[in-house]
């Protein structure tokens, strides 16, 4: 991509691309929610044993 010189010798302005700051939250949110998804997995069928669910229930076998 070929930029002009401009007649009086400037440099033409230069824009920075920034993401708005709610792109931003949102990701980390996403980011966060993954990851806590992901952490509590292996947790959950301790979880619903003390709840009082059957190895049948959660599919672990006896």
């Amino acid at each position: 991509m070929a930029t002009k010189a401009r007649s009086d010798g400037s440099s033409p302005p230069r824009f920075e691309m920034t993401l708005p700051k709610t792109v931003i939250g949102l990701g980390l949110v996403s980011l966060f929610t993954d990851v806590s998804s992901e952490a509590i997995f292996p947790l959950l069928p301790a979880f619903l044993t003390t709840l009082g669910a059957s190895n049948a229930f959660i599919g672990e076998k006896a």
